[in-house]
């Protein structure tokens, strides 16, 4: 599985200590595009998502054809580039999709949860790679990747936004990003391998080795949001890298309402 820390483009300044931990980067157009030259000197496998969600809570559109211009000017240099999803609207989802092919990209495509499960069957028809989103503060997701993954075992999935490694370890995307390292790191919290959490005044002194093998100096996780960032990167780079799958066979759904199917 492949991991795309987001949140590396915004830690710009930081980019020398975080690259050196992790290289793969995801980034956001809206917001931190200004910040795309500088990290692709450090990061050698950026992923870019447009940054459609950021842009419609904060009321602000994001111009298609802006964002074509900016993929042109970038598409080569990239990993990935996600297509502009229309949140709420998978009619201008595609209608971005094809407006972006038409400009010569490949963008990724994005399906929601909660939109018609028909938008995923053409996507899957269509690409071996597709990005999942929507899943931010949702409380049907394991439904819906049920679904998903029972009805499309082998595709290649991305997951927008997985900070809940329950999900990461549940299901076998073939991409994630999450930014778990470094949402917690303002409230003094430090991640370990086995899931748990500690305020770095509170470690037991099993979690202090673990530190300390990793070579870094709780003194600075103390004092520096840096070395915690880089340490808590370090652990969920970990975590994902040590999941393993079994292949997934036949699941009941008899239970899932209509709504999913």
């Amino acid at each position: 599985m492949k991991f795309y820390a987001a949140g590396l483009l915004a830690f710009i300044t930081d980019a020398p200590l975080y690259s050196f931990i992790h290289d793969h980067a995801l980034g956001s157009y809206f917001g931190e595009r200004d910040n795309l030259n500088r990290a692709l000197e450090y990061y050698p496998h950026i992923f870019l998502d447009s940054g459609a969600f950021s842009a419609w809570t904060e009321k602000v559109t994001i111009k298609i054809e802006e964002y074509s211009k900016f993929l042109c000017r970038y598409s080569e240099k990239l990993d990935v580039y996600a297509n502009l999803d229309v949140i709420g609207d998978p009619v201008g989802t595609l209608k971005n999709q094809n407006i972006l092919e038409k400009d010569g990209l490949n963008p990724l495509p994005v399906f929601h949860n909660g939109e018609d499960m028909k938008y995923l069957d053409d996507y899957v028809g269509s690409y071996d790679y597709v990005a999942l989103g929507g899943m931010v503060g949702s409380k049907t997701n394991d439904k819906w990747l049920d679904i998903i993954f029972s009805k499309y075992p082998d595709h290649k999935f991305h997951g927008f936004g997985l900070t809940d490694i329950a999900l990461i370890r549940k299901y076998p995307f073939y991409s994630v990003d999450s930014t778990s390292w470094f949402s917690s790191q303002k409230f003094g919290t430090i991640m370990f391998p086995n899931g748990k959490t500690s305020h770095y005044d509170e470690l037991n002194s099993n979690q202090l080795e673990y530190i300390k093998k990793s070579g870094f100096d709780i003194k600075m996780m103390k004092i520096k949001y840096q070395t915690r960032n880089a340490f808590n990167l370090l652990v969920t780079k970990r975590m994902i890298n040590s999941i393993e799958y079994n292949k997934i066979n036949k699941l009941e759904y008899n239970n899932i309402t209509e709504e999913f199917k």
